[in-house]
């Protein structure tokens, strides 16, 4: 900084101004702005960048929903099944039932007389 202060002006030319020597001996950064800091800054992205992330979870989206379609239906069949084996079951243990009591009405009546 003293070097550069120190060295003469060239003949017909006009000596730095305070902001172009601050430059000289700051130098410049992408986002500060001379006299106030750093300011915000935009991140690095195009509206085409943005388009095809959009795109993309647009498509992400349709075919996670693709796939929970395809998981509900999957379950519907699952649970008429499960349903179906109930009611099977629940027939048969009904007759199995009506069995045993006929069997021990049975029993019972052998020793009485009509």
């Amino acid at each position: 900084m003293i070097a550069l202060q120190s060295q003469p002006t060239p003949e017909g030319s006009e000596p730095l101004s305070d902001e172009e020597f601050c430059k000289r001996v700051m130098g410049t950064r992408p986002g500060y702005i001379w006299g106030l800091g750093y300011g915000a800054v935009a991140p690095p992205s195009s509206s085409s960048t943005n388009n095809q992330h959009i795109n993309e979870l647009t498509r992400e989206n349709q075919e996670l929903r693709s796939e929970i379609q395809q998981i509900r239906q999957q379950l519907d069949v699952q649970v008429a099944q499960v349903e179906a084996q109930v009611v099977e079951k629940t027939q048969a243990m009904e007759a199995r039932l009506m069995e045993v009591m006929m069997q021990r009405m049975v029993q019972q009546n052998r020793g009485t007389p009509w």
